[in-house]
């Protein structure tokens, strides 16, 4: 299974026309295909401000329990903010076996609010720490 992310413009890019062609591309080739949208849509945070990885992961893990779906063989993606998600997924999870990361960044940067003064990111309920290094297949900071 391949899950797609789209980046700091939120919603759920992997769902528009632009990235149709290359939805299609994997489902021909026999992959199952999940696209997530993790911010900026009706059922998720409005804001790019302490997203839950926990939550994230539990999408994926739901979806693997799929009869058609080798949970075995998870590959995720996403493009520059969403880049920067897929390598700390990728960093904490152990049952994700590919990622790739279209421009992303080397560290976690802080979230898309006012003041940027907290994390994108929480993982077990707490957020991640900003300019973390994203070092597969652990975090430095």
């Amino acid at each position: 299974m391949i899950v797609g992310f789209g980046g700091s413009e939120g919603g759920n890019a992997w769902e528009s026309d632009f990235w149709k062609p290359t939805r299609e591309e994997f489902l021909k080739k026999g992959y199952a295909f999940l696209a997530v949208e993790y911010f900026g849509g009706k059922n998720t945070s409005a804001s790019l401000d302490r997203i839950s990885l926990n939550a994230i992961h539990d999408v994926i893990f739901k979806a693997t329990q799929n009869p058609k779906i080798n949970a075995t063989k998870i590959a995720i993606i996403g493009g520059s903010k969403g880049g920067e998600l897929v390598l700390n997924l990728a960093s904490l999870y152990s049952d994700i076996d590919a990622v790739v990361a279209i421009v992303p960044s080397n560290v976690s940067f802080p979230a898309h609010t006012f003041m940027s003064n907290t994390s994108s990111w929480t993982y077990n309920d707490k957020e991640l720490p900003l300019f973390c290094h994203l070092m597969l297949p652990f975090h430095f900071c």
